[in-house]
């Protein structure tokens, strides 16, 4: 193979180029929702042993909490990641009673802490944090609040 091989163009069928850039503008869509959306890029996300990262959009100050998990415990861990942050945690509903009929989870809003001028909450790497400095195990009932959005498949 001589030099002149290694610098001819590539050609790229534009149609596949086409497609992944729809695909990289996709999170555009998501922000019409008014809510502030992230995209995890297993590329360049947090990484914690053990865990697998996949590409995936979430509301970006948000956890979802099941209740199934132990909340109050769970809630401290959580709060101490977030303490050095310089980001606040809000438990929807923590000061009322347990419904007979719960919902499935609960959001816990991320934000900034007053008189703090740190980075945007992101829920997807207070998940991670929390998982590399308490037990993985700890945090099975704790997920991203996943945006859906359909979309036609046109590979």
């Amino acid at each position: 193979m001589t030099s002149s091989d290694n610098e001819r163009p590539i050609r790229i069928d534009r149609s596949l180029l086409d497609a992944v850039r729809r695909r990289e503008n996709n999170t555009a869509r998501y922000q019409r929702s008014g809510e502030p959306i992230r995209v995890v890029d297993p590329g360049t996300a947090i990484s914690v042993e053990g865990v697998s990262v996949r590409r995936t959009a979430y509301v970006g100050p948000r956890l979802l909490l099941s209740w199934l998990a132990d909340q109050g415990p769970v809630m401290e861990m959580l709060r101490a990641v977030a303490t050095p942050l310089q980001w606040e945690l809000t438990l929807e509903g923590e000061d009322e009673p347990r419904p007979r009929v719960p919902p499935a989870v609960r959001k816990i809003e991320i934000s900034v802490s007053p008189k703090a001028a740190t980075q945007p909450p992101d829920g997807f790497e207070l998940l991670q944090r929390a998982r590399a400095t308490f037990k993985r195990e700890d945090f099975r009932y704790v997920g991203l609040d996943h945006v859906i959005h359909p979309m036609p498949f046109d590979w």
